[in-house]
């Protein structure tokens, strides 16, 4: 490969966050690269491969990465420079080939060394241009030729601003004192201790306990106050200050009650309260009937209610109030049914009337004028011989009369409840009670002759002779055989029943039939019809417990056997996936099971084999696999193939059909999402990568916002760069076409539009960033009256340029115009291709001899090789 530029070194902001760092100078080696952490101090850390970092891309002339253990903090300086070690490995042999892989690798090591010596040097300052008679300058040789012999060479030649022999005066030391010298021997010398008497006189200070009258005295204490402070106990201190009986028993008081009692506080007198209760109660306004109570917060008062009305709670969280009873009056003893000790008083004013003393709870008495009678739960009940029950009205319909006997004494068919004809009963009915088992109603023309008994679960009825023609109860009915039974006046028959005989009565519950029906047992006692249905349909067991059906006879559910070749078979009967089935032989099939990732399908002896593919593609070989905007937020791949460039195993990486990937998170499978890390950014440039999984070899696509080092999905190392987009201010997928290598913006780009002041300047194109690129721009330039401006634009890499002017400059990079404008408002432009830098800029060289002219340059798209060398 080629070194196209001296481009050594790279440094980052550390930011706490980014590990992810590009190093686009090409490398041999992953060693090559030393990684290095500057702090704000200056201070600085060489990191450890393999430890710290990890790098990737050696050998790729885009160059690669290096990849942080941990991100570096804020505030520091991440410092990669690529260091090749001295050695050489190259060993040519007499005679043997010269292949050019094997040279330009040499070589390239020589020029990198080349390029670390000269950033070595460099950084040598001063030393690095001068020879060594001139390798200090005038000023360090006056500092050194001011040393004397065997003097250290860091001698103070200065003190607080003075130079040459120095003597320091009391004065510079602050110490007026310093050569006092007199009474040396003295812990504090005589004049020390005078000047120390002068500043603090004992006559005036509190701690002079010999001279406390003195120390009073400058307080300027009254003569009472030094009476209190001269007192020998507090009686006489009291005394003192004329303090009253009352106020020295307050001040000798034991404890706080001991002085209320002093003051005459006690509670009940007419004093302050002391009580937060009391005071509530003493705040308040009373009238004869107001009622105290708590509200929650203080004590309140309610005032009295007015006559009749009643004191009513409002619950643990309510308020208290008076009410009124509804409908007003007073609660009397003697004018409500609760009263129990007047009960007689009580019923008296309702207006009932007594009743039969066994009346009991539950029951009833109906007046009649005089006296009551009892209802109970089975009826009514007469107290006297003789009472009859008249009925004014017809019972309605659905209504029922019911009479009973109140004791066993009268059970007896002689007790009868005789009908005025409202009950309609034209023959003797009887009332009986049979029993435990209940009553029975009997209706009857005479005793045990043609008559009915209704039992409390049976219907007996007789004929004329007296005979028990049958009976029905819950069981069902039952007919007295021997005797004649009818149906519509004729003897009973088949003809003259309703209905279908069932299964279990030995019929089939079918009436109707059609022509091919088949009945068949649809459970234990039921018989169901199968329709019959078109012909070629045969009957089909539904297996036990289910029905039978019509259907066709299939050869995967109702045979049994394997399907000849003969038959139009493959006479196997198992596969696994993938497996290829081949002739073996005529008229017989064979199956090959599925080759390894990687093999192909050959023919070894006449027959089809998996072999392995050692065939791989030169480094660089990429053919289809074009980019598109499927959509705002979708990118579409074209089928095509490419080898990878990720330093690791050589392999193919081919898609045989289009892909797309979304700009969500990164998801297997076409038309999910694509992004390695994060979320999609708006304005940003985006890598697109071919990725290919270890196990399997499946191919897949993802979008990395690194040319070189995209944080691959697990199970992914294979990969290769194959095109770059760009999102718009709406993080949406920015419009472009792609045409083999070349992508155009379907809407250009002005990237510089401005006057045509003279100076140099770098140009961020919309190309992508990361890599290398051939821009393809269009350069304009408006000139004004006698103002010439010529423009040249060329890549960063190379020595900056000087536009042609008055014969003089870079010829080769000036903007080919056609003609040179002279004349007010004439434009000159021209097309032309630029390589940039990996930071997608180009380096513009303007010459004019005003700043009135314009100089305009629009970028129309990029050429990306796409690794290919």
């Amino acid at each position: 490969m080629t070194i196209p530029s001296y481009d050594n070194r790279r440094s980052y902001t550390g930011d706490g966050s980014t590990t992810a760092f590009a190093f686009p100078p090409p490398f041999t080696a992953n060693t090559d690269l030393m990684v290095q952490i500057r702090a704000a101090d200056g201070t600085t850390t060489t990191q450890a491969l393999g430890a710290d970092y990890a790098v990737a891309g050696a050998g790729s002339p885009a160059g690669g990465s290096v990849t942080m253990t941990a991100a570096p903090a804020t505030g520091t300086t991440l410092i990669i420079y690529r260091d090749v070690p001295l050695t050489q490995s190259v060993d040519l042999q007499d005679g043997g080939p010269l292949p050019a892989p094997t040279i330009n690798r040499a070589l390239d090591r020589i020029t990198m060394w080349g390029q670390r010596l000269k950033e070595q040097i460099a950084a040598l300052g001063i030393l690095a241009t001068q020879t060594a008679a001139g390798l200090m300058s005038s000023a360090d040789k006056v500092k050194l030729d001011g040393i004397q012999p065997g003097a250290q060479a860091n001698t103070v030649t200065s003190v607080n601003g003075y130079t040459g022999t120095i003597v320091l005066a009391k004065g510079d030391v602050g110490l007026g004192n310093a050569d006092n010298t007199s009474d040396a021997n003295k812990p504090v010398s005589t004049a020390q201790q005078a000047a120390l008497d002068a500043k603090l006189a004992r006559a005036g200070n509190l701690s002079d306990l010999t001279n406390a009258a003195a120390a009073r005295s400058n307080l300027g204490g009254g003569a009472t106050g030094i009476s209190v402070f001269q007192a020998a106990n507090i009686s006489t201190a009291l005394t003192s200050i004329g303090a009253t009986t009352i106020g020295s028993s307050l001040v000798t008081a034991a404890n706080a009650g001991a002085a209320r009692s002093i003051l005459g506080l006690v509670p009940g007198t007419d004093v302050q309260a002391y009580s937060a209760r009391l005071a509530e109660i003493a705040g308040s306004v009373w009238a004869q009937g107001d009622i105290l109570y708590f509200n929650g917060a203080s004590l309140a008062r309610l005032p009295a209610g007015t006559a009749g009305q009643f004191f009513r709670t409002g619950g643990p969280s309510g308020t208290p109030d008076w009410a009124t009873i509804s409908g007003g009056g007073d609660m009397l003893r003697a004018n409500n049914l609760s009263d129990i000790a007047n009960a007689a008083t009580a019923r008296s004013n309702i207006g009932a009337v007594g009743g039969p003393a066994a009346a009991n709870d539950g029951e009833a008495v109906i007046f009649d004028g005089t006296t009551g009678k009892l209802v109970k739960s089975g009826g009514a009940q007469w107290v006297r011989s003789g009472d009859s029950l008249t009925f004014t009205a017809n019972v309605a319909g659905g209504n029922k009369i019911e009479v009973s006997n109140p004791s066993t004494a009268l059970n007896s068919s002689a007790q009868y409840a005789w009908s005025t004809g409202r009950a309609n009963v034209s023959a003797i009915a009887i009332l009986e009670n049979t029993g435990a088992s209940g009553g029975q109603l009997r209706l009857a023309g005479a005793p045990n002759v043609n008559d009915l008994i209704i039992d409390y679960n049976t219907i007996w009825f007789r004929n004329t002779a007296g005979i028990l023609a049958g009976k029905i109860d819950a069981g069902g009915v039952d007919l007295v055989s021997g005797l004649n039974y009818r149906i519509n006046g004729s003897p009973l028959a088949f003809s003259n029943l309703a209905g279908s005989a069932a299964a279990s009565q030995g019929g089939t519950g079918q009436t109707t039939y059609t022509t091919g029906d088949l009945l068949y047992a649809s459970g234990p006692a039921n018989l169901s019809k199968l329709i019959d249905v078109a012909t070629g349909n045969a009957l089909l067991s539904g297996g036990v417990g289910a029905a039978p059906s019509w259907g066709k006879i299939g050869l995967t559910t109702h045979t049994t056997g394997t399907l000849a070749i003969a038959n139009g078979g493959t006479n196997i009967t198992t596969y696994a996936t993938g497996d290829i089935l081949y002739a073996g032989a005529s008229n017989t099939l064979s199956k090959l099971a599925i080759g390894s990732t990687g093999q192909v399908l050959s023919i070894t002896g006449g027959m089809p084999a998996w072999t392995s593919n050692n065939t791989t593609w030169p480094p660089g070989t990429i053919y289809g696999l074009t980019l598109s905007q499927a959509s705002t937020t979708t990118i579409g791949i074209a089928a095509g193939g490419c080898a990878n460039e990720d330093g690791g195993t050589a392999y193919n990486i081919v898609i045989g059909s289009a892909l797309t990937k979304g700009l969500g998170a990164w998801a297997a499978g076409t038309g999910s999402g694509g992004l390695d890390t994060g979320s999609i950014a708006a304005s940003t440039w985006y890598h697109v990568h071919l990725i290919r999984k270890d196990s399997d070899g499946t191919i897949d696509a993802l979008l990395s916002l690194s040319a070189i080092a995209p944080t691959m999905p697990a199970g992914y190392t294979t990969r290769r760069r194959i095109g770059s987009i760009r999102t718009n201010v709406s993080s949406q997928v920015t419009a472009f076409i792609q045409v083999a290598d070349d992508f155009i913006w379907t809407v250009p780009v002005i990237d510089r539009n401005g006057n045509s002041a003279s100076g140099t300047a770098s140009v961020t194109l919309s190309v992508p960033s990361g890599i290398r690129v051939k821009a393809r721009l269009r350069g304009a330039v408006e000139t004004t009256t006698s103002n010439y401006v010529t423009m040249s634009v060329y890549s960063p890499e190379i020595t900056d340029q000087t536009p042609m002017s008055g014969g003089a400059g870079s010829v080769s990079l000036v903007l080919p115009l056609t003609g040179m404008p002279s004349t007010n408002g004439t434009w000159g432009a021209a097309a032309f291709d630029v390589i940039t830098n990996t930071s997608a800029q180009v380096r513009v060289s303007v010459t004019s001899s005003s700043t009135a002219g314009v100089v305009a340059l629009q970028t129309d798209g990029w050429i990306d090789t796409r690794g290919r060398l």
